[in-house]
């Protein structure tokens, strides 16, 4: 899989994760309320795909994933990269 892995959950929470996984089904095994994942090569593929799937700025999505590096995994807060 790719370097980035965009995580969806049932729960409606999406996760941005720099953790190393051979496939889905290793994701499904971390996160009971798996749904669905995308993978991307790099930070930008990702900022892009966000940028046009939820019609964020690119402001916006670089302050959403600007952390990934320190924290390997972050929750995607669509309300919070708009207000700061």
């Amino acid at each position: 899989m790719g370097k980035f892995n965009l995580i969806y959950l049932r729960s409606g929470k999406v996760i941005l994760s720099l953790k190393s996984v051979e496939s889905w089904t290793d994701l499904q095994d971390r996160f009971e309320d798996y749904l669905a994942s995308l993978d991307f090569t790099t930070l930008q593929e990702v900022n892009e795909f966000l940028s046009l799937e939820y019609r964020l700025s690119k402001e916006v999505v670089k302050k959403l994933t600007e952390q990934i590096y320190a924290l390997t995994e972050i929750e995607l807060d669509w309300e919070k990269g708009k207000s700061d």
